[in-house]
């Protein structure tokens, strides 16, 4: 089983963006809008989902 660490948004260019710790990671538009502090999933370089507040409750724990 693969555990998914969430990510900070930290800038956004176009489809690249960067987060915190300086990674790049790029999305398209089923992620849906992005915004600085988001927080995300990314697998590899490919932002795969953004993380729901409620979600985040569940990982907090």
């Amino acid at each position: 089983m693969c555990y998914l660490v969430p990510h900070k948004v930290k800038s956004i260019q176009g489809s690249e963006v960067v987060l915190v710790g300086g990674m790049k990671a790029y999305y398209d538009k089923k992620v849906g809008i992005l915004k600085i502090n988001d927080e995300v999933l990314v697998y590899g370089n490919l932002i795969i989902n953004k993380v729901q507040s409620h979600e985040k409750l569940k990982t907090d724990s």
